[in-house]
């Protein structure tokens, strides 16, 4: 009975024990440490407002959720549970975790969070500058750039990727020539930013002296997105610009005297770059210059004295190519002269005459002269400039004879040369710059240089060369004489022109050169040209003859040019 009693005893007093723990409180202590977030401890309220402990009690052993939540463009930066520091790990858009009775009567979540950032990158496109190239910025803000033209008379054309203002806050339009603010606001995202530039130059060409009632043809340059706009500025008469919508106008004065004329790149009515040139004009070129120029020159003996006897009988002054062409209208000594351009290169020598390095003479004449001649084997024997051009740029042009010493025997002939030349120039067949064989002087059968339909044949083509007609005797010009007023030579008739007969199998063996030795000597009769090649031959003297220069025929067993020829 005692024992009975004892069981009860401790039966009653376990319950109580237990009893007592679970009527136990415990309370958990929550905080936003900083804003960006939100932090929810179990169905109660959500948490919003940093700064405040949250205190919640509680009595159950139940385990009790917490869930922490980073805001749109924000990211949990720290954790820190009951006193230790959470690791983050993947933890930066979203943390969940449990409490428990068991771990105390105080516990504690402090979450904060911050703004996550993004890079806006920037770039300058053309002759400008833009900072920062890149900048981080914190979700939600903004970053404002600024952007500047590094160069005369360069604009900013436009941006895109933010919105501009100049540096005091004002709205810009474009173009526009200063410095300016670009603004990237609300960046929740990467974002680019890029500022396009445009250098406006504009130049209204060489000062010239021109003849009165003569065309005076003028010749700008002008770089940008511009539109161009000429505008006469002074002169004994007006000079109407309104139809002069090219960079290259013309117009006869009548009345002598001082043009000043104008070329503006203009934007709208906005002028971004200008230049002026001056024309004088006066009844007799020749006259001014010989009063001008030879007044000091000639009859007071100033260095070159024969400037203008040379000038006055040369290609220059035919050409309009005057002493202020190339001198300009500057304060004398001109800035062009033997000691800052070379007279042996014409190579600009000192900035004063140009750009350092490059040739004077390409001012007015393609620059496709110095690449031919700088690859040529005149300049690759010693060669320069005035070796040709004996008379400089006052008397540029070259006689023929000029090739005699180097190139010409006793007897007027040209060594080695295939054919005997004659009274021919040897520019006639020669580039005289690079000196390479061209058909720049020939006549137009031998090089046409047509391509529209139906266009003729010629002597000169892709396959051909001057050897395959051209011998150094007398017989053979008889001979060639002769083939030039043959059907063979005919570069007109339909045989050769009517179609492009080199594409066109069965037909070359008949009507082209390069088919019918193909056909003599092997029966072959496919097409072996390509319709890009825009030349078509005729039937030269190599079509027939394997020695030009002795007149040999080609030993072949005749056959059939065609296969129901009954011919043979």
């Amino acid at each position: 009975m005692l024992k009975r009693v004892l069981s009860i005893l401790i039966c009653l007093l376990s319950v109580g024990v237990l009893y007592s723990w679970a009527a136990t409180t415990w309370q958990l202590q929550t905080k936003l440490s900083t804003s960006g977030g939100t932090l929810k401890v179990r169905n109660n309220a959500t948490q919003t407002t940093a700064g405040s402990v949250v205190y919640t009690n509680f009595t159950t052993s139940a385990l009790v959720p917490v869930t922490v939540s980073a805001n749109v463009g924000y990211k949990i930066s720290a954790l820190t549970k009951s006193g230790t520091a959470v690791p983050l790990g993947n933890y930066t858009t979203q943390y969940a975790t449990t409490f428990s009775k068991a771990n105390g009567t105080v516990q504690s979540l402090v979450a904060g969070f911050t703004a996550k950032q993004y890079q806006v990158t920037a770039t300058a496109v053309g002759p400008g500058s833009i900072s920062a190239t890149s900048v981080m910025v914190s979700y939600n803000n903004s970053a404002v750039l600024t952007a500047t033209p590094t160069s005369t008379n360069c604009y900013l054309m436009g941006v895109t990727g933010g919105t501009v203002a100049d540096i005091y806050g004002s709205p810009v339009s474009y173009p526009y020539g200063g410095a300016v603010k670009i603004t990237v606001a609300n960046v929740t995202a990467p974002r680019s930013v890029t500022a396009t530039f445009m250098q406006a130059t504009v130049n209204a060409g060489v000062d010239q002296v021109a003849e009165t009632n003569k065309v005076v043809n003028l010749s700008g340059t002008l770089t940008g997105s511009g539109t161009l706009a000429w505008s006469y500025v002074s002169g004994p008469a007006a000079v109407d610009t309104s139809g002069w919508n090219s960079l290259t106008p013309s117009f006869i004065p009548v009345v002598p005297g001082t043009y000043v004329l104008q070329l503006a790149e203009m934007a709208g009515t906005k002028v971004l770059a200008s230049d002026t040139v001056q024309i004088t004009v006066t009844n007799s070129a020749t006259g001014y210059m010989r009063t001008n120029c030879n007044g000091c020159h000639g009859s007071r003996g100033v260095s070159p004295s024969t400037a203008f006897s040379l000038w006055s009988t040369g290609s220059h002054k035919t050409a309009g190519v005057n002493c202020i062409t190339c001198h300009t209208s500057a304060a004398m000594p001109t800035p062009v002269n033997t000691n800052t351009v070379s007279s042996t290169t014409f190579t600009v020598a000192y900035a004063s005459a140009g750009a350092v390095g490059s040739n004077f003479c390409t001012r007015c004449h393609p620059t496709s002269i110095v690449a031919d001649f700088t690859g040529s084997p005149h300049n690759a024997n010693g060669l320069t400039c005035s070796s040709c051009h004996a008379g400089g740029g006052h008397l540029p042009d070259v006689a023929d004879a000029v090739c005699n010493g180097c190139h010409r025997d006793a007897s007027g002939n040209v060594t080695n040369h295939p054919f005997a030349i004659g009274a021919n120039p040897c520019v006639a067949c020669h580039n005289p710059h690079s000196t390479a064989g061209s058909a720049a002087g020939a006549t137009s059968a031998h090089y046409n240089n047509l391509t529209s339909a139906g266009y003729p044949a010629s002597y000169v083509t892709s396959r051909s060369n001057c050897s395959n007609c051209h011998a150094d005797s007398s017989a053979n010009l008889s001979v060639r004489q002769q083939w030039g007023r043959s059907a063979h030579a005919a570069v007109a008739d339909p045989p050769w022109k009517g179609e492009d007969y080199k594409t066109k199998s069965g037909c070359v063996q008949c009507h082209t050169t390069t088919g019918f030795v193909a056909w003599s000597s092997a029966r072959w009769t496919s097409a072996w040209g390509s319709a890009a090649d825009k030349t078509k031959e005729v039937l030269n003297c190599n079509g027939c003859h394997s020695d030009i220069a002795a007149g040999a025929l080609r030993s072949v067993t005749p056959v059939r040019p065609y296969a129901d020829d009954p011919g043979y």
